[in-house]
């Protein structure tokens, strides 16, 4: 399922910036992706990410907002779907793998788990720093699509982490050609 995953969230995103009229096969393919797992509810946030630093005209950019608004309540109707099946334990029981995190120091911790907190600095500081602030919204998606591995106390575990990453990626390969050395103290 975490193929099907990236499948489908990387094929949401390129028909959300390649096809954007033919809104029905994005929300399909999102549509799919939640259905592959559950930490596909971030994509909207990607996407609204995306759309701070795309290209679009203004007519464009009012109607990509608004489908991700729908993006949103499909992601939030998931969620109240998917929160029946944990408030009634009709799947899990009582499994103590899945236990989730109580406390908010918890949730930290398994960032922590994750990445260290130097690297988040230095990605935050990167961005900072050259005054590309456009894209620190792309960085918080990364963050944020990395909550539901961080609040599983027991199953912290490196296969989480490959939407998080891949979001980073693309942070990364979005900021880096736009940062100049001339203006930096390293040249």
């Amino acid at each position: 399922h975490e193929y099907s995953l990236a499948l489908f969230c990387i094929l949401t995103i390129f028909l959300f910036l390649y096809f954007p009229k033919k809104f029905y096969l994005i929300v399909a393919s999102f549509v799919l992706a939640l259905f592959s797992k559950e930490t596909a509810v971030t994509l909207p946030l990607v996407l609204y990410s995306i759309s701070l630093f795309y290209k679009f005209d203004n007519q464009k950019l009012i109607v990509a907002r608004k489908r991700i608004m729908y993006l949103f309540a499909i992601a939030f109707a998931f969620g109240v779907y998917a929160s029946y099946f944990y408030f009634t334990k009709k799947i899990l029981g009582e499994n103590i793998i899945y236990t989730l995190a109580e406390r908010i120091v918890d949730v930290f911790k398994g960032y922590l788990y994750f990445v260290d907190y130097k690297i988040i600095l230095v990605m935050v500081g990167i961005a900072i720093y050259f005054k590309k602030y456009i894209y620190l919204p792309f960085l918080l998606t990364v963050f944020i699509t990395l909550t539901p591995a961080s609040i599983l106390v027991h199953r912290r575990e490196a296969y989480y982490i490959y939407m998080p990453f891949l979001y980073l990626m693309i942070y990364l390969g979005s900021l880096l050609p736009k940062i100049s050395l001339k203006s930096s103290f390293l040249y």
